[in-house]
């Protein structure tokens, strides 16, 4: 039982030194010679500036008691990361395979009234929870599918919204539906579609990263230490960045 508290100790030891490292390396874009690379740094990464939308999100999760419980999977930050992104490359169109509670849905769609944001969910209780925050949402929508399903809902899904905007991959998604997804996604090469991989950091999610992160149809990548930001866009140059955060 020591060995393991000491392991622990640790893993979290080195993680926030490897965070100090990305801090000093790349701190304010230092190092980043993209344009692009250089503003989605400062103004989505590094971004702590308030938006009104934080408060209104924060508040309607909280009154469901659902905050607390998503917050181990996906600390505050990321969540309102994912709202930066989204605000960032304005998808018309957000997939999300997977989920905790639902939260970073409203993260996700809180842009404004043109983004739509569908996610496939195979476990009942995630959904039920999903169902009782979005409040019947319109555009914020909902596939409840098996397991085994996951992979056939989401390519029906892609190739009814080939130029889908962005796609998000929950941690809990068997290691094969990632990879088929992913894959899914590469294959439409005129699109510009922004994935973020979620638990980067653990096991064979980590593989699924570094084959992502290698493949040459994948233009920009971000690794944020837990969650992996690759950006599909034939127009840029093939650039890996790791960053603190």
């Amino acid at each position: 039982m020591r060995d393991r508290s000491l392991l622990f100790v640790f893993e979290r030891l080195k993680i926030q030194l490897l965070r100090l490292y990305r801090w000093i390396r790349f701190r304010h874009g230092h190092g980043v010679h993209s344009p692009f690379a250089f503003s989605f740094i400062n103004d989505v990464v590094e971004e702590k500036s308030g938006y009104y939308a934080y408060k209104a999100i924060y508040e309607q999760i909280a009154r469901v008691q659902l905050f607390p419980e998503y917050s181990k999977d996906a600390p505050l930050k990321y969540l309102l990361l994912l709202y930066r992104i989204s605000n960032y490359f304005k998808p018309e169109k957000i997939i999300r395979l997977g989920t905790e509670s639902g939260g970073s849905l409203l993260y996700l769609q809180a842009l404004s009234s043109f983004t739509h944001c569908t996610l496939i969910e195979s476990d009942k209780r995630k959904m039920e929870k999903v169902l009782s925050l979005i409040d019947a949402n319109p555009r914020i929508h909902t596939i409840e599918a098996s397991e085994g399903e996951l992979s056939d809902r989401f390519e029906e899904l892609l190739s009814r919204n080939p130029h889908t905007g962005m796609v998000v991959i929950h941690s809990s998604i068997p290691e094969e539906t990632k990879q088929f997804a992913l894959e899914m996604c590469l294959k439409l090469q005129n699109s510009r579609t922004v994935l973020i991989l979620e638990g980067i950091n653990n096991g064979r999610v980590k593989k699924s990263w570094e084959q992502l992160r290698k493949d040459e149809r994948v233009a920009v990548t971000f690794d944020l230490i837990q969650w992996g930001i690759a950006v599909v866009n034939p127009f840029l140059k093939k650039r890996d960045y790791r960053l603190f955060f």
